[in-house]
């Protein structure tokens, strides 16, 4: 299943949609930057002809899982020109039930994407709503601040 999601080859000219769903694509930032983030969907990254070269490079294989709807375990393989091979096996994706992100992944992960939103400036404001949307009467404030 996971490579019928994901396995688009890609292009100079992907779409932020397209490129969401393409490990070829989504394999180069990450090893560029350590992690996949709002930048690596940026106008800069999707026209970026050596990340288009090496996404090229990536090749997204089937399993052999016997469920046809399993999305994991994933295992990522990267060969290098040298011949030497670096491998990791994922038995869950990280956000899963199995694999929650920690209370800071989903701090920084909200802050960055905050940020990249220009809305930097109403992170407390935001998150002390948030960690209070239980007693919030009016939501209309969450409207506000974003």
């Amino acid at each position: 299943m996971v490579k019928g999601l994901v396995g688009r080859l890609p292009t100079i000219d992907m779409q932020v949609g397209t490129a969401r769903l393409c490990l070829a694509y989504l394999i180069p930032n990450a090893l560029m930057d350590g992690t996949v983030t709002l930048h690596s969907y940026s106008e800069e990254r999707l026209r970026n002809p050596q990340i288009i070269d090496a996404a090229n490079r990536v090749k997204v294989i089937a399993d052999t899982n016997p469920n046809p709807n399993a999305f994991d375990p994933q295992t990522i393989v990267v060969k290098l020109k040298s011949g030497e091979q670096h491998s990791i096996t994922l038995p869950a994706s990280l956000g899963s039930p199995s694999t929650p992100m920690s209370q800071q992944e989903l701090e920084e992960k909200f802050a960055r994407n905050l940020d990249a939103a220009g809305k930097s400036q109403v992170h407390d404001q935001l998150k002390d709503l948030l960690d209070n949307l239980e007693n919030v009467e009016d939501v209309s404030r969450l409207i506000e601040l974003l």
